[in-house]
């Protein structure tokens, strides 16, 4: 399994090694972030199974998605947060990076694509104090620096409060979820030139996400 970097923040628009420092809080690491290296603490992805017993997902497969009206096919990769406080496993386009980002507010399985502004992000996060109302807040948190809130229409089934937002630079959502009595949310940020392809990747995402204790999805 591969190295799982935890270093603070919240919401992690600036995210990864990588990732250039933003000034606008929340998002930003501190300066005296350091990572800890948790490679070997979790089961292997190596067709031995799940946790749960089920089959295992095969390390890579492809999907087709629609891009302006147009079919695009997509290679995808299996990635596994396994020391996770919600361990679960889905696909990413092969391309992606993956990390796991740790604060005082809670943890986050982070999945992304590009660089410095021109970064878009599928994150997970799980409160370290899980309740209803703290996870609502800290999602509202997450998107209201970012652009107006709008209610999300048509949301899936799982979740329980969800917004989209559009700003100068950026667009994406946030949805509220739980999963065995733990509240979640997962957020989405894209440039805004980046809709029309990051948008259906991102669904990829949340629709091939299987929770490790008993292999539902979302």
């Amino acid at each position: 399994m591969r190295a799982l970097a935890l270093v603070l923040p919240l919401l992690l628009a600036a995210c990864g090694p990588d990732a250039p420092a933003t000034t606008d809080p929340p998002g930003t690491p501190p300066p005296d972030a350091t990572p800890l290296d948790t490679a070997g603490l979790g089961p292997e992805a190596d067709g031995a199974g799940s946790a749960d017993g089920a089959p295992a997902r095969p390390e890579t497969t492809t999907a087709t998605i629609s891009v302006e009206g147009t079919d695009e096919p997509v290679d995808l990769r299996l990635v596994r947060f396994d020391e996770f406080d919600l361990p679960f496993s889905t696909y990413v386009p092969a391309d992606w990076t993956d990390t796991v980002l740790g604060s005082g507010e809670g943890a986050a399985a982070f999945m992304a694509t590009g660089d410095g502004p021109d970064r878009a992000f599928v994150s997970l996060f799980v409160p370290s104090e899980p309740n209803r109302e703290g996870i609502v807040g800290l999602a509202r948190a997450a998107v209201g620096s970012r652009g107006a809130l709008v209610p999300l229409d048509g949301a899936e089934p799982w979740v329980d409060e969800g917004y989209s937002f559009s700003g100068a630079e950026e667009a994406g959502s946030v949805r509220v979820g739980s999963h065995a009595g733990v509240p979640f949310y997962v957020l989405q940020v894209h440039p805004l030139d980046w809709g029309d392809g990051f948008g259906p990747r991102a669904a990829l995402v949340r629709d091939r996400l299987r929770w490790a204790d008993d292999g539902t999805g979302l």
